[in-house]
């Protein structure tokens, strides 16, 4: 039976102009109501047969079934709510699991990048360092005698050399141009190395790096001669050297060590230098040769020996 609305019954509970049907509909939702034989979801849009059995009960049963319908009601609303927080819950373990593993990769990949950049500029340096010793025994090879310090260089080097060293098999800081200045103008017009060097008129400093000198990849010229300007375990005796030049962080001079000697600054055939950079100290232990890699001291340089 569906009451219409507005109208209230002898006895029903509904207020003035509103129907047992809307109290029911206000109550209990239509998709929330349990269903009877040949119900409906539509057919309970406007029923008032709960209101009816209740009338048809009598006075007594009321409290009774009014107590039945609140705890109904009470399930329903906790269903509701229960929905409600399922709607609203966070993230589940499977979503937390995905997002760490997206941020796991992620960090995997910059730590990647940051260490195939530092791979390959201790591989350049390296390379550099190395492409500069074979062009001075390719030299040495070649005219019996040392790049800078050839004596007989402006009459058998073509392209018009810079100048001659005193042949006296050292190249040092000496004469007009510097030795060791006049190394990089020799090697260049020989054909050793590539780029064109000029040391004309170089009679002081170490050479400006790019147009004396080669630069390393920090823009510092390479050095190239015979000093003791290298860590060693005892005061070191001077021999030839190429020097990597400085403003270089102290873990790519390290870990250069490592890769091509037995990675201590004191000892070996690559070492610690301080050529126009930083007290040894602040890259390397002085007593034991460690590099200092954790101190991020970017100012240092090393010296491969010859």
């Amino acid at each position: 039976m569906t009451l219409p609305v507005g109208k209230r019954p002898p006895g029903t509970l509904a207020s003035p102009g509103i129907s047992p049907c809307t109290v029911w509909k206000r109550a209990i939702p239509a998709d929330r109501r349990e269903l009877s034989a040949g119900e409906t979801r539509s057919s309970l849009r406007c029923d008032a047969r709960p209101i009816n059995r209740i009338l048809a009960a009598g006075t007594a049963a009321i409290p009774g079934m009014l107590l039945a319908a609140t705890r109904r009601t009470k399930k329903l609303n906790f269903a509701l709510w229960e929905e409600k927080m399922r709607k609203q819950a966070g993230f589940t373990l499977i979503e937390i699991a995905i997002v760490l593993v997206i941020i796991g990769l992620l960090l995997g990949g910059i730590l990647k990048g940051q260490e195939f950049i530092t791979g390959a500029k201790v591989r350049n340096l390296i390379s550099q360092v190395d492409g500069v010793k074979a062009a001075f025994f390719g030299f040495q090879d070649r005219y019996r005698a040392y790049p800078g310090d050839y004596s007989q260089a402006t009459a058998n080097i073509p392209g018009g050399v810079g100048g001659n060293g005193n042949g006296n098999g050292r190249i040092e800081a000496t004469g007009n141009p510097l030795e060791f200045v006049l190394v990089w103008d020799h090697l260049s017009h020989a054909g050793f190395i590539t780029g064109t060097y000029s040391a004309s008129g170089v009679s002081a400093g170490s050479g400006t790096a790019g147009i004396t000198n080669p630069a390393n990849p920090y823009n510092v010229a390479l050095q190239l001669i015979y000093d003791t300007d290298f860590a060693n375990v005892t005061t070191p005796v001077a021999r030839h050297n190429v020097k990597t030049g400085n403003q270089i962080p102290v873990e790519i001079i390290a870990e250069v060590d490592r890769k091509v000697d037995d990675g201590n600054a004191n000892t070996g055939g690559f070492r610690g230098s301080s050529y126009n950079g930083v007290a040894p100290a602040n890259c390397w232990n002085a007593a034991s040769g460690a590099w200092l890699t954790t101190n991020g001291q970017a100012d240092c340089g090393g010296a491969s020996l010859l």
